[in-house]
């Protein structure tokens, strides 16, 4: 939801999302006397460095002049546009995973985080899996039975779990492991991004079977594919 805010006096009010008379829990907001840079969302909120992302808000003023937008405290330097609700900037180089904030007239927004992503096991596991497809209705195998659907009843070829810790092993082996919904296929083919169906299932709308990964949300932006294919191609080490 996107809502402006009423005219209010300064101070913390509460802010109740009410559906079919049912009301939510109510978090703070503080409404200030001055209008202060906000970040609403970071689109994509993961990508490489240099990758071009969208910061939207208010109250950035309708040119950059002076003000700035930090990635974990890296300054992305010039923006590529710039208005009042909406820039686009280059992750810079040197920025790690953290929060993105924009300033303006020396007054710091909110921060947003933003993940980016290394080809490496540890940063594709914290950037992506673990957000985006390790949860109960994906690809998480803690409960009892197994939560994840990958394998029909009856494989030999254990499911598909995407947790810390659990990934490596349920993606490469020892040895490979076949997927189960291409039987033969490996899914992870240490060294080949073409033969991985891993592969096949992040980066293609029409997938051999079944449905482009993530399931049921936005598909992952073409650098991070290609990174997470990059860590394939590297040999899929458990870096």
């Amino acid at each position: 939801l996107e809502v402006t805010v009423p005219t209010l006096a300064p101070g913390t009010v509460e802010v109740v999302v009410t559906v079919g008379g049912q009301a939510s829990a109510a978090v703070q907001f503080d409404v200030v006397s001055v209008r202060l840079p906000s970040i609403i969302a970071v689109l994509p909120d993961t990508g490489t460095v240099g990758a071009s992302v969208g910061v939207r808000g208010s109250n950035f003023g309708s040119t950059q002049g002076t003000s700035t937008v930090t990635f974990a405290g890296v300054d992305a330097g010039a923006a590529t546009a710039w208005t009042g609700s909406m820039l686009t900037v280059q992750v810079p180089a040197g920025a790690t995973s953290g929060d993105v904030v924009v300033t303006v007239a020396g007054v710091a927004s909110n921060a947003r985080s933003f993940w980016v992503v290394e080809p490496t096991l540890s940063s594709i596991q914290a950037g992506v899996f673990t957000r985006r497809c390790a949860t109960a209705s994906c690809h998480e195998s803690a409960s009892s039975p197994p939560l994840a659907t990958d394998c029909p009843p009856g494989s030999v070829t254990r499911n598909l779990d995407l947790r810390a810790g659990m990934s490596f092993a349920s993606l490469v082996g020892p040895g490979g492991i076949d997927s189960c919904e291409m039987p033969g296929r490996l899914r992870v083919q240490a060294g080949s991004r073409a033969t991985s169906y891993l592969f096949d299932k992040i980066s293609s709308a029409t997938t051999p079977r079944g449905m482009q990964m993530p399931a049921n949300s936005v598909a992952l932006p073409a650098d991070v594919i290609d990174i997470i294919g990059t860590w394939i191609d590297n040999g899929a080490p458990n870096n």
